[in-house]
């Protein structure tokens, strides 16, 4: 008993300074792995007198949760997008391969939603003016997001092949939409 209350009050003294740690760390790895890990362990620690930091530290874990278990959707909007040009987008499992069917032209000035979570991989074709791309099967290029946390990579977009650049703005922006402390 005398050693858990040693460490709760030691945990709780210092919770503090781990809001402001888990906050103030933009990475989406850290906030959505690395913070759990943290705060989990946290959590071992406290004892009977840190129901409010328990409480904060179950919200921050169900809500983490959220960014690995089911598809969440992203509104953005396309600010740039060159010389007449169309996007398509699709969003895949990791690994699989798009299918291009139901996906719908995107042009400069749209509002649009993805839907997306953890591990997806993101399909960008740019269709250039008069191309014929057939629904994004044949674009004129493309981009593939495949890394863990693919939609962060997804707001500035350089086509190399065609050196096209596409500005992507969600809202409200994902650093905000990332789980916090509180």
């Amino acid at each position: 008993m005398g050693v858990r209350t040693v460490e709760s009050r030691q945990a709780t003294i210092a919770f503090d300074e781990v809001i402001e740690n888990v906050n103030g760390n933009s990475s989406p790895k850290y906030r959505i792995e690395g913070a759990v890990r943290d705060l989990k362990k946290i959590k071992g620690k406290l004892g009977a007198g840190a129901d409010k930091e328990i409480g904060m530290i179950n919200r921050y874990l169900k809500d983490a949760k959220k960014w690995t278990k089911k598809r969440q959707v992203f509104k953005y909007h396309v600010q740039t997008l060159p010389d007449m040009g169309v996007l398509y987008i699709e969003v895949t499992g990791d690994g699989k391969t798009p299918e291009w069917s139901g996906i719908d032209q995107i042009f400069e000035g749209d509002d649009r939603e993805i839907k997306w979570k953890v591990g997806d991989d993101i399909y960008i074709g740019f269709c250039e003016e008069g191309a014929t791309c057939d629904k994004g099967k044949n674009p004129s290029d493309q981009i593939v997001l495949d890394g863990k946390y693919s939609i962060f990579e997804m707001s500035d977009l350089h086509f190399e092949k065609i050196d096209k650049k596409v500005k992507l703005r969600f809202k409200p922006s994902l650093e905000e939409r990332l789980p916090t402390l509180k």
